[in-house]
């Protein structure tokens, strides 16, 4: 559907309504054994079925969302600079590949339970926290894909805070980590740096061939073509002003 444009739908009912977004979910690291009944079957069963992560799990989630994000640097929206104006405590996190996130949304509502929920969450190893506050308002803009779509790499931790990604590594990235996650965004529109496992497209014979003469070693680290989302549109990267 052409930018700028929607479609509702009317049901029975009386009742229009208007899809908002698509999102896909998963768990990582996948721990099945923290997990009964269907949402032990694989980790998107997880990401759907369980609402909050244990400690040192993350839910990730490819948000297919055309909206600006808008993060303010004061109480009510105030511009910046003005007098008297009351700056927001904002809560940031570090994956351990440097890809940075922003806390946008919190299970809770008094801004200093929001603080303590933010120190209560515990993330996977190697993740890091910082709270700052912001000189300019944040505005964040989904990745484009050539295709129509809009996209966003966001995540929910044990506490019930959620993040979006406003920042990308060149030498990992989340959504990699989960197997037939879309991965979106990058530091160009062109490469995305990732650690995942490369795949060839051979013949049984020619892969029997290369097990006799090469032994198999660990994961391949590094640059490689950006990978297609699930609708083959190769996406631009989200931009931030």
């Amino acid at each position: 559907m052409p930018d700028g444009e929607t479609s509702d739908l009317t049901t029975s009912d009386g009742y229009t309504w208007g899809a908002m977004s698509k999102v896909i979910n998963a768990m990582w690291p996948d721990v099945h054994t923290d997990y009964t009944g269907l949402a032990a079957v694989n980790p998107y069963y997880a990401g759907n079925l369980v609402t909050t992560p244990g400690p040192e799990v993350v839910k990730v989630a490819a948000n297919f969302k055309a909206q600006d994000m808008k993060f303010y640097a004061n109480e009510n929206g105030e511009a910046p600079g003005t007098a008297g104006a009351l700056p927001l405590d904002r809560y940031f996190i570090v994956d351990q590949w440097g890809n940075e996130y922003v806390m946008h949304a919190s299970g809770q509502l008094d801004q200093d339970e929001v603080g303590q929920a933010f120190a209560n969450a515990v993330l996977p190893p190697g993740w890091t926290k910082s709270t700052r506050q912001l000189a300019e308002d944040l505005i964040l803009e989904p990745a484009h894909g050539a295709d129509g779509s809009y996209h966003y790499l966001i995540f929910r931790d044990s506490a019930d805070n959620t993040y979006h990604q406003i920042g990308w590594s060149d030498v990992g990235s989340l959504a990699a980590q989960v197997e037939g996650m879309p991965i979106w965004g990058g530091s160009s529109d062109d490469v995305l740096a990732a650690q995942a496992r490369l795949v060839a497209r051979r013949s049984e014979r020619t892969a029997r061939r290369d097990r006799e003469l090469r032994p198999r070693g660990p994961a391949h680290l590094g640059h490689a073509p950006h990978q297609r989302d699930q609708l083959g549109a190769c996406p631009r990267a989200p931009r931030r002003r």
